[in-house]
């Protein structure tokens, strides 16, 4: 026996995109702007333990987000244009959002690193076949100093690099949600 009713053929094609979990929802509603339908998200755990021993990095697990869209969507060279920006804008943002621990983390162990260097010419004076002691000091506490400030050093750099990207994530969230509006009026 047949069923009554029949559907129309929809071909679809997919999408799978992976994404730190706290951009999940950002990702989902700009996704479906473009048409898509979200058929499923999970987590990916690449190191169970590792998750399990850093509880701290749940924040950071990565989530794939798979997507589903009639292929016979309306204006789509438009949407695929307006995607590709999308995908450039949201690129962009995690970088911006990435920068200051990288900038600010590079100072700060360049700065440890010339410290050490201090500290193993401290050691080196002293040790010496004929110590000089006051140089080894002096080498000493500079090594100390320069284990100490990277901490200080890192915080300041990375409260500035901040200061200096919110603009410049603040024009990115615009570009995407500028995208995304303009995506939805296509398809509507």
């Amino acid at each position: 026996m047949k069923n009554s009713e029949t559907k129309d053929f929809v071909a679809y094609e997919y999408l799978s995109i992976n994404v730190k979990s706290e951009k999940e929802p950002l990702y989902i509603d700009c996704y479906e702007n473009f048409g898509w339908i979200l058929i499923n998200n999970s987590a990916l755990v690449d190191n169970e333990d590792y998750y399990i021993n850093n509880s701290n990095t749940n924040d950071n697990k990565l989530i794939n987000l798979k997507f589903k869209r009639d292929r016979r969507i309306k204006n789509k060279v438009k949407l695929l244009s307006l995607q590709r920006k999308l995908e450039t804008s949201l690129k962009e943002l995690e970088k911006l959002e990435r920068e200051p621990v990288i900038v600010g983390a590079t100072y700060a162990m360049i700065i440890g690193v010339i410290g050490t260097i201090f500290m193993a010419l401290s050691v080196f004076s002293i040790t010496a076949s004929n110590p000089l002691y006051i140089p080894g000091i002096l080498f000493g506490i500079v090594g100390i100093l320069g284990w100490v400030i990277p901490y200080f050093i890192f915080l300041k750099i990375k409260g500035n690099k901040e200061q200096e990207n919110t603009a410049l994530i603040e024009e990115q969230y615009n570009t995407i949600y500028d995208s995304c509006e303009q995506a939805r009026k296509l398809i509507d």
